[in-house]
């Protein structure tokens, strides 16, 4: 109607006329009008033609109506703009050149609020990026135009808010979205009346919420949406149609909250939040059942932190108030069914009830059939996983965990890359492989599990509640692959997930418990691969943790008192404590009570406490615990299929546990038992099984026992067919393998087998693994003292017997001074290698140099992180370094020319060990005692039985004479003469001397000029040197030869250094904290230097001789005389030392000293070839290791000398080797050979306690 009558005043207006300008305008405006009601493209066509005329005819002296004529055209066009796709459409360069005209002549006041409105709205339906801007600057000046109460203020608002809405969407700045929300919230106080919100409200308000749910790891942007939220709350009344929504979402960041970063505060609030949510909402308001879910997810989440079950039903009831509330048509529906569906999977693992597992995988599977959404599809699948998992877990079902796994997949696959919780689903599905794997055992599926879950750390933000779940998930696989691959990479990485997770975890968390115990389950199987008892320790002070934090109504307290019980056992078998194995069955006895008879891993629970049971029987002897053994093994058996993969484990215990209690009893029937079981085992585990040495040296080990009692050959047969197939087999404990091949080698020598050097060849060549260098050295001399000195001496007399004297060498050189030994290759040179390849031997001397300083570290606690114990955070980089050199020394032995690189030197070499004289190699054993010869010049081997000596009489000897050190109160070096309390102990010694004379006289030590001894066993601790008859004119040692000692072969081939180089330190520490004063070491040196004369001496005392001025000193003097006290270290010899004025100066810090040539060592200090009497064949003590340090040639002491001796020693040796133009190392065993001669003749040949202690080592 309105443009009939604008026609009309058109047809009657005269075109000159001044009123034809706003006549035009008005048609145009009607048009406009009218094309925004019917969207008609040719009522925007004549706005615009008639809106055009009207700007073209106004005149600029009205600049007001001019902007609005320009205005109008301008909104017309972009009107056009955006109802058509046609052609035709006009340039927005047009459009805008219209609304620029237009609010260049309405400026300042002459510019109407809403011409700012309608100039603001054109530039939002443009919606290029700058011209939001543009926007937001005009509603920012209408904004200041407009006071308050003026009716468009709050339409002012409400548009600012949308501009900012927008700028958000192009650049994610969130203090737009944030003012965004602000403007919206503000014009909403403003329109009290309205029954409903804006959508555009709405709208912002849900993009705010779920901006600020993305970015929960930004405290700022978190706590200002809960403040601007809050805010509002106070603002609105209980009435207000919009307050619950806004309770609701407060509810909902504070549980995402809360779920970020574990805090139970956070979960109250969401709580307290959604609770008010729910109360103020209206029956029927479409979002009421996201409320009530979002409530029951409140309580779920408070559930998890405080392990409440009260929170857990109360979950369970307003989850289930929200399913009945709605339609299945409801977009929402899928996630409530699935949350609550998680509920009672909660709830599952809470009572351990199969119905609430059940439930679970009914509701979550109707979750899935009604999921449409593909982000709502992939969460469902996921959990749907879950819980197909958990039934798995408690049924054992594959095809629950097979569609565990394809349910994980499919959610991944409909999960986009940028999605934020992916690392959830990686985390999800790499459990449910790991769950197939311990199941089925497929290597494959633990590797998938691993990666997944490197992919999910990598994606877990840090401070996320979920990184420690999904940390110690991580770990655990990593611990998997450990147990099957062996690989100490894994177990270190392990145990590094587990510590960082367990530090992550709040205190009170009701799930610490598990963090404890899994952390404690990675240290118990470190500890048993490289025995570190402080693993051990730790282990149970975790597990014990976990067990006392959780209730006996959880299903998971059985795992707990079961792995507790397990590290108990673990102390048992290596300390041998009765209190550590009733420890062990009680927490395996309270594990059984606790598990369902359903429950599939009552197998395990009933294998464990049987295993325990074993354990005690082994200690106590009673037949009673033997018995609760084979019962609980039995029942164990009973609970299993074949398919089962602990099966055959749990036989092979069942027939250990037969065989050790015919071993008691005697009874035929139970070997034949053990048998029996073993054998089945045999044939149902895997090749490739972790356990299939064991279980091979078990059955040799039964099939030996059975031997015994019948004397059945082929029981004979099958022993050694068994412990040979688990020394050779490649999967296993390299101490199994080892044991293995000594039994093996053992039985072929009594059946005459000639695979007898087989075995001991292959025992040898298993040693280095068994002495493993990545073990710390008390570890290593462990091992030595448990088995391996006792299998080398085996395999020397195996050698012997069959007349292979050449191997029976090499056998005693191999098995000698070994860990000595591999400090010793730590610094063989790479001339060889570097040849080939400069690169590879660059790397094994960087290796090499890293494995020396971490071997050498001193134990200060200065240094030590908090709350571990010395060293521990330093063991697993050594172990890596000691793996990293072993496969860098393979890879050298495969270069040309380089294949027997750092292996042990053969008789060829060896026999040149006799270059300087006769060398006496005594090997002790319990069968036969003999001499090994090596003479100069010879190109073989002389063996010298001695039918008369014997091992029992060697340890006879030993005790006898440490008896007689002990009576006679040698200590230490003193200031005076030692005080002989009982003149027995003269006499027992010279028995002692005369004993041995009588016993090795038949060697060809009488014959010789010099001869080197290398001593085994106890024989180690006994001065072969003053062996004689000392009555009247009877032998004596030294009366034919002159004696020196060796710990090794190996030292006996080092280069003898140019004379030319000769320097010598000579060190004295008159006074020393803590130790006795002495005075002869003043008069010792006087005469020292006296001797040295100008061929180069420096002497150093009191003050001036510090450990650093010393080992400096050190590096220029090829020859070192030390009179001082001195510190013996038995389980870490490195860390042997010398008293100097500061501190000690010890072997690590010497042998790494670069010095160019070194000579002769004098230790004229107290005890410096003192061992080990559990090591005799490890030559602890500080003159071997200056042997090893470098020194060719070393004096030392048995035992304490006399202060006043001392000086006279010195000045002998010293006038023999230097007399003439040039030092003469090599006469050093001779010069105290003749020195000791004039003490003796000067005190008289019985003051064997004063001449006897000083001994030759070297060349």
């Amino acid at each position: 109607m309105a443009i009939e009558y604008h026609k009309r005043a058109l047809s009657l207006v005269p075109q000159e006329h001044t009123l034809m300008p706003h006549v035009l305008a008005s048609a145009g405006r009607s048009y406009l009008a009218e094309s925004a009601r019917s969207r008609d493209l040719e009522n925007v066509n004549n706005a615009i033609q008639l809106l055009d005329r009207a700007s073209s005819l106004m005149s600029d002296d009205n600049a007001s109506n001019l902007g609005v004529l320009y205005l109008y055209p301008g909104l017309s066009m972009l009107f056009k703009q955006k109802i058509s796709n046609h052609e035709g459409t006009p340039n927005p360069s047009d459009i805008m050149n219209y609304l620029n005209h237009g609010l260049q002549y309405a400026v300042g006041e002459l510019a109407p609020i809403s011409l700012l409105l309608d100039v603001g709205s054109a530039y939002i339906i443009r919606s290029a990026e700058h011209d939001v801007d543009t926007a937001i600057g005009h509603y920012n000046r209408a904004l200041l135009l407009t006071p308050d109460g003026h009716p468009q203020r709050s339409l002012l608002l409400s548009y600012l808010g949308n501009s900012y809405l927008s700028r958000f969407r192009y650049q994610r700045d969130p203090a737009d979205i944030e003012k965004s929300f602000n403007y919206h919230v503000l014009a909403l106080l403003l329109t009290p009346g309205i029954d409903c919100a804006d959508p555009k409200f709405l709208e912002t308000l849900e993009t705010y919420i779920d901006f600020t749910l993305k970015h929960l790891e930004d405290h700022k942007i978190v706590d200002n949406a809960i403040t601007s939220l809050s805010q509002i709350i106070s603002l609105l009344s209980d009435e207000h149609f919009v307050k619950p929504t806004i309770l609701n979402n407060l509810g909902i960041l504070y549980s995402r909250k809360s779920e970020y970063f574990g805090t139970v505060e956070d979960v109250e609030k969401a709580i307290n939040y959604s609770g008010r949510a729910v109360a103020l909402s209206r029956l029927d308001h479409k979002d009421r059942c996201r409320w009530l879910g979002n409530l029951g997810n409140s309580y779920y989440y408070r559930f998890n932190h405080l392990r409440c079950i009260a929170d857990l039903n109360q979950a369970i009831e307003w989850q289930t108030q929200a399913t009945l509330s709605t339609s299945p048509d409801n977009a929402a529906m899928p996630m409530l069914l699935n949350n609550l569906g998680t509920s009672y999977l909660s709830k599952f693992e809470y009572y351990n009830e199969l119905t609430d597992l059940d439930h679970a995988i009914e509701i979550q599977g109707q979750a899935v059939a009604l999921a449409s959404d593909e982000a709502q599809r992939s969460t469902c699948l996921s959990n749907l996983g879950n819980s197909y998992q958990r039934r798995f877990e408690r049924l054992g079902s594959l095809e629950d965990v097979d569609k565990s796994i394809q349910y994980k997949t499919e959610a991944i696959s409909l999960t986009p890359g940028e999605f934020r919780g992916f690392y959830k689903l990686f985390n999800n599905i790499s459990s449910s492989y790991e769950q197939r794997f311990e199941k089925f055992g497929e290597l494959a599926d633990l590797h998938k599990a691993i990666d997944y879950q490197e992919r999910a750390i990598k994606l877990t933000p840090r401070g996320h509640a979920d990184r420690p779940s999904v940390l110690s998930n991580l770990a655990n696989s990593y611990l998997h692959r450990f147990k099957r691959l062996g690989e100490l990479q894994d177990i270190d990485s392990s145990i590094e997930c587990h510590v960082e997770a367990v530090s992550l975890v709040p205190e009170g968390s009701a799930v610490l418990h598990r963090y404890y115990n899994d952390l404690g389950a990675s240290y118990h199987n470190r500890f048993d691969r490289l025995g570190e008892l402080r693993d051990l320790d730790k282990a149970i002070e975790y597990q014990a943790q976990a067990v006392s934090l959780t209730l006996d109504e959880s299903s998971k307290k059985p795992v707990l008192l079961s792995n507790l019980g397990g590290s108990y056992q673990g102390r048992f078998e290596r300390l041998g404590n009765l209190g550590d194995i009733d420890s062990a069955i009680s927490c395996q006895t309270q594990a059984l009570l606790l598990t369902p008879n359903d429950d599939p891993l009552r197998s395990m629970r009933l294998n464990n406490i049987a295993y325990a049971y074993a354990g005690r029987f082994r200690l106590t002897k009673e037949v009673a615990d033997v018995n609760e053994a084979i019962e609980h093994f039995n029942q164990a058996i009973s609970l299993l299929d074949d398919a089962h993969t602990i099966k055959p484990q749990i036989l092979e215990s069942l027939g250990f546990s037969y065989c050790a209690r015919f071993e008691y009893l005697g009874q035929l029937d139970d070997v034949e038992k053990a048998i029996k079981y073993q054998t089945e085992a045999l044939s149902l585990m895997p090749q490739q099984h972790e356990r299939m040495s064991n279980l091979l040296s078990s059955l040799g080990s039964s099939h030996r026992a059975l031997f015994e009692r019948i004397n059945n050959p082929k029981d004979l047969e099958l022993s050694l067919k068994y412990f040979r197939a688990a020394a050779l087999s490649e999967i296993g404990h390299p101490s199994v393998r080892f044991i293995s091949a000594h039994n093996w080698g053992a039985l072929s020598l009594l059946n005459e087998s000639p695979s007898t050097l087989e075995a001991h060849s292959l025992m040898m060549i298993l040693m280095p693994q068994v002495v493993w260098l990545g073990l710390s050295m008390g570890q290593r001399y462990e091992v030595i003292s448990a088995y391996v000195q006792r299998a080398a001496t085996n395999a020397v007399l195996a050698a012997i017997y069959l007349h292979r004297y050449d191997l029976a060498v090499e056998y005693f050189e191999q098995g000698r001074s070994i860990v000595w030994n591999q400090i010793l290759r730590l610094r063989m040179p790479l001339e060889s290698v570097s040849a080939s390849d400069p690169q590879l031997a660059e790397r094994l001397e960087r290796i090499a140099r890293s494995l020396q300083l971490k071997d050498a570290q001193v134990l200060d606690e200065s240094n030590q992180m908090p709350g571990l114990p010395p060293l521990e955070y330093s063991d697993p980089q050594y172990c890596r370094l000691a793996e990293e050199w072993g496969r860098l020394v393979e890879e050298a032995r495969a270069l040309p020319g380089c294949h027997g690189f750092l292996n042990p030197r053969q008789i060829v070499e060896l026999m040149k060990a006799a270059r300087s004289g006769a060398v006496a190699m005594i090997n002790i054993h319990k069968n036969s005692c003999d001499v090994l010869g090596l003479l100069p010049k010879s190109e073989s081997v002389v063996h010298i039985p001695l039918p008369e000596f014997s091992y029992d009489k060697a340890v006879t000897m030993r005790a006898s004479f440490l008896d007689a050190l002990r009576q006679g109160n040698i200590r230490n070096r003193s200031a005076r003469r030692p005080v002989f309390s009982k003149l027995a102990s003269h006499n027992a010694i010279e028995a002692i001397l005369a004993d041995l004379w009588n016993d090795l006289r038949s060697s060809p030590n009488e014959r010789l000029r010099r001869v080197t001894w290398c001593t085994a066993g106890p024989l180690a601790f006994l001065p072969l040197h003053g062996a004689g008859l000392y009555e009247g004119f009877g032998s004596r040692v030294f009366d034919h030869v002159v004696s020196s000692y060796s710990p090794t072969l190996n030292a006996l081939l080092n280069a003898i250094p140019s004379p030319t180089d000769f320097r010598l330190l000579a060190v004295g520490q008159l006074e020393t904290r803590g130790c006795p004063v002495l005075p002869g070491t003043v008069v010792e040196l006087d005469r020292v230097q006296e001797k040295v004369g100008d061929l180069g001496f420096m002497r150093l005392e009191g003050e001036r001789a510090t450990a650093e001025s010393v080992l400096a000193a050190m590096g220029h003097h090829s020859w070192v005389h030390l009179a001082c006290h001195a510190s013996h270290h038995s389980s870490k010899p490195i860390k042997s030392a010398f008293r100097l004025y500061d501190k000690n100066l010890d072997l690590a810090a010497i042998s790494s000293a670069t010095v160019e040539s070194r000579g002769l060592a004098f230790l004229s200090a107290c005890e410096t070839a003192m061992g080990n009497s559990q090591l005799p064949d490890e030559a602890v003590h500080l003159a071997a290791g200056m042997l090893i340090a470098g020194y060719p040639s070393v004096i030392a002491t048995m035992w304490s000398i006399e202060d006043d001796d001392a000086p006279l020693v010195a000045e002998k040796v010293y006038a023999h080797v230097l007399k003439g133009s040039l030092p003469k190392l090599e006469e050093t065993a001779e010069a105290l050979h003749f020195a000791v001669a004039d003490l003796r003749d000067s005190i008289g040949e019985k003051g064997y306690l004063r001449w006897l202690p000083y001994v030759h080592f070297g060349l």
